[in-house]
Order: C-alpha cells, then structure tokens, then sequence
C-alpha cells in the first residue's frame, strides 16, 4: 500500500512541476508581451512562443534538482511561502482597484452574456481555463504537505 500511495505522490509531484512549467513559461511570454505592447503600442502585433521559455525553465530545474541536500534549505520554503503571499495580495489589491475604480464588468453568476462582448467559444473556452486554473491551485495542497514535513512545528500535535 505505502508503494501504490508513494506513486501517487509522485505522480502529483511530476504533474504539478508540469504545470509549474507552463505557467512559468506562459508568464515570462506575457511579460515580453506586455513590454513590447508599451514599446510598440497596443495595436502592434507582438506574438511570441513559449516554447524557449519552458526549455529554460525546465534546464532551471534540472539544474536545481542537482544541489545536495536541497530538502534541508528550509530557509527556501519561507522565501516561497512569502513570496506566494505578496504575489497573491498584490492580485488582491489589483482586482480590489479595478473594482473601485469603476473599471470592472459587471457580470453574473453564469458569466458575461454571449453575443455583447463574447462569442460561444470564447465563453466556453473561458470556463475550461477557469476550471483548469482551480485545478492547478489545487496542486498547491501537496506543497502544503511538504513544508510541514519541512517545519515540524506546524504538524498538529
């Protein structure tokens, strides 16, 4: 049993660094993008593959996955869990001020309706990338796990 629950975990694991991956990737692409939006202007046509950035990415952690004793940094999981804080607040506080400034769409509990502003595929393929995006937040639990094998004051006693 503990081999069927270990391949598991490390089915998880390798699915989460999958997905870390991309999101990586997705997101240096969507910072090129945006610099070259503010340099070109918004009308300029600024595609880019995401494929050199999930190589980079993915050498990184290769790279790291050599360093001896990498689980006894636990100075890194403090770093990471602050990090994930004030990444998370700082969406928090956008959201917050899109809102307050009157920016914000209003919709309701099923979405922007089809045909103002949005066609039906777009609708649909919003909702598969919503429920992809809670999905992958989900993967968040497992690290939960391991920094509580890494901090054993935050084990319930």
């Amino acid at each position: 049993m503990r081999k069927v629950c270990g391949l598991f975990q490390f089915l998880i694991l390798s699915g989460a660094t999958i997905g870390y991956t991309i999101t990586a990737a997705v997101s240096m692409m969507a910072i090129r993008k945006s610099n070259c939006f503010h340099k070109r202007g918004h009308g300029a046509a600024c595609k880019f593959s995401s494929n050199q950035y999930m190589i980079g990415v993915g050498i990184t952690e290769i790279l790291v996955s050599q360093i001896p004793n990498f689980h006894k940094l636990s100075w890194l999981s403090v770093v990471a869990a602050v990090m994930s804080f004030v990444y998370s607040s700082i969406g928090l506080g956008l959201a917050f001020a899109k809102v307050i400034s009157g920016h914000g769409h209003r919709t309701t509990l099923t979405g922007v309706e089809v045909g103002v502003d949005v066609t039906a595929a777009e609708k649909i393929w919003t909702i598969f990338r919503a429920i992809g995006d809670m999905a992958f937040a989900c993967a968040y639990s497992v690290i939960l796990i391991e920094i509580q094998v890494q901090f054993p004051i935050l084990r319930e006693h």
